[in-house]
């Protein structure tokens, strides 16, 4: 085995031409190549980055990965010569993989829009810095990629995460945390953001209410930098409802007419569980008619199992994520259950961490090993008991 896997020439060049020849770090995005002294020269001041480590004793070095795996494109991300330097810094400990992965994933996506014309405003959530909860322990830290696998035993706090990120845009999803603690406990926490430039919000609660503050200075009301879409589990009377459409979108909080609007972008042309949506009307009921995929074909959406419906929701969520992320930063959060199996987690995690997906996503999974394929994700696991549940996020690649 070799000492060190570099990248053959034609990669580079794959690497530097996906990322526009323009560094794939959130706060930098300079340009890297340009004319050079000469009327036929070009100069080119980037380079294509290994994500895991060429060495692997090197930073963010891998025994798990082979030499073909370290030598490919999805292991490289296109930097600026000064980035290229800093990534490696301090062996590698402020850019672990997962967020590397996380940087590149989001430019490519950057960049395909401007290839389409379409300029938007910019915002990624990095990270949230817990300082007071009622349920993580002070002073814990959790990082989010362009996918993040959030797991850990019942009462741990996963949703509780969930709702201190969404409460970054909207107050509602905090004050339960209010009410059900003590003032000591009153939430507190830091959020870490680029729009494209480095943000701080800070979020704190207390008797009187939730209080934000944007880089230090107070702010009325949360910055409305991103999109949150919430993907829930259905309650016992929302699973008896008869309309379909209502169901649905009582678990995402939206109105039936967008489930209803974006049912045309389910199909063959996805890689989720649907194949194939459409609406009939059945005794004077409006009935969701779908083929899913290793089922039989035309069942309504109450004939399909509890794990095929929160598949058929999870398509849904998918496709409304995609639509609001074409406008602005959004944030899909899934947190109902996932009926995965690993064969049906690696497909989803590999389809929301593509570039063709313009959002970051959260997904809430039981308590479990996560046992696949790492392809950029970040995995939060919460350990312990309230009020000093642990974050863990050492776990960075699985085996197949």
């Amino acid at each position: 085995m070799s000492e060190r896997v570099e990248f053959p020439e034609r990669t580079k060049k794959l690497i530097a031409a996906r990322a526009g020849y323009r560094c794939s770090i959130p706060s930098c995005d300079n340009g890297t190549i340009g004319p050079g002294s000469l009327p036929d020269q070009i100069a080119s001041t980037g380079t294509a980055a290994h994500i895991y480590a060429a060495s692997k004793r090197g930073p963010r070095g891998s025994a798990l990965l082979s030499d073909a795996e370290l030598g490919e494109a999805q292991n490289g991300i296109w930097l600026c010569a000064n980035h290229g330097r800093l990534i490696d810094s301090n062996r590698g400990n402020q850019y672990p993989p997962s967020l590397l992965q996380s940087y590149k994933s989001l430019h490519e996506a950057r960049i395909a829009r401007e290839q389409g014309g379409i300029h938007l405003p910019f915002g990624w959530v990095q990270e949230i810095k817990i300082a007071r909860s009622p349920i993580v322990k002070t002073g814990q830290l959790l990082r989010f990629g362009k996918v993040t696998l959030i797991t850990g035993n019942n009462g741990t706090g996963k949703t509780a995460v969930t709702d201190w990120l969404m409460g970054a845009s909207d107050p509602l999803p905090l004050k339960r945390w209010l009410v059900r603690a003590a003032p000591a406990q009153h939430l507190c926490c830091e959020l870490t953001f680029f729009t494209p430039d480095q943000q701080t919000l800070s979020i704190e609660g207390d008797t009187e209410g939730i209080h934000y503050s944007l880089n230090g200075k107070p702010t009325a009301v949360p910055p409305a930098f991103i999109r949150f879409l919430r993907l829930r589990e259905a309650t016992p009377s929302e699973q008896q409802n008869p309309d379909d459409l209502l169901r649905l979108s009582d678990q995402l909080c939206v109105d039936k007419t967008l489930i209803r609007n974006v049912l045309s972008m389910l199909g063959s042309s996805t890689k989720g569980a649907v194949s194939a949506a459409r609406l009939e009307s059945r005794n004077g009921e409006v009935r969701l008619i779908l083929d899913v995929k290793g089922t039989l074909k035309g069942l309504t959406f109450t004939q399909l199992s509890h794990g095929e419906q929160a598949l058929v929701a999870i398509d849904i969520a998918i496709a409304l994520a995609q639509s609001y992320a074409t406008f602005g930063p959004t944030i899909l959060v899934i947190d109902q259950g996932c009926p995965f199996d690993r064969q049906l987690l690696q497909m989803y995690v590999d389809y929301l961490a593509s570039p063709e997906h313009l959002f970051q996503t959260v997904m809430v999974l039981p308590s479990r090993e996560i046992g696949i394929k790492w392809t950029g994700w970040e995995v939060v696991q919460l350990t312990g008991k309230p009020p000093d549940v642990k974050v863990d996020q050492s776990l960075e690649v699985c085996t197949k």
